[in-house]
């Protein structure tokens, strides 16, 4: 029997302002209780929620994938997630050159 697995994408936290509406530990730890085998945690324009998220998952037993939602001057946002270290801090870099030269909680990437 085929078993299909559900794993949320793109979970944005409250760390992000006026868009998330709870702790990503709180995020993690639903999740955990629903039996999902692992979570994204993609705050807009940064990481800000990542390490309380990578705690309650190490804890609950968890796959976590970090990412953020990109925002774009030339379209919509774009969700991007790491599959390793090298993606996670290819995300960081493009995070800090989205924030460069913008004004304080302004992001974009071209």
């Amino acid at each position: 029997m085929f078993r299909t697995t559900y794993v949320p994408l793109t979970v944005i936290t409250n760390y992000t302002f006026l868009e998330g509406a709870s702790f990503p530990e709180e995020f993690v730890v639903q999740a955990a209780a629903f039996d999902l085998p692992g979570i994204a945690i993609t705050d807009r324009d940064g990481m800000y929620g990542i390490v309380r998220a990578h705690v309650a998952a190490r804890e609950a037993g968890m796959k976590l994938i970090a990412g953020s939602v990109i925002s774009r001057t030339d379209g919509p946002p774009l969700t991007l997630l790491a599959m390793n270290k090298s993606g996670y801090a290819a995300i960081c870099r493009l995070i800090s050159a989205g924030r460069a030269n913008r004004e304080k909680g302004e992001s974009a990437v071209d």
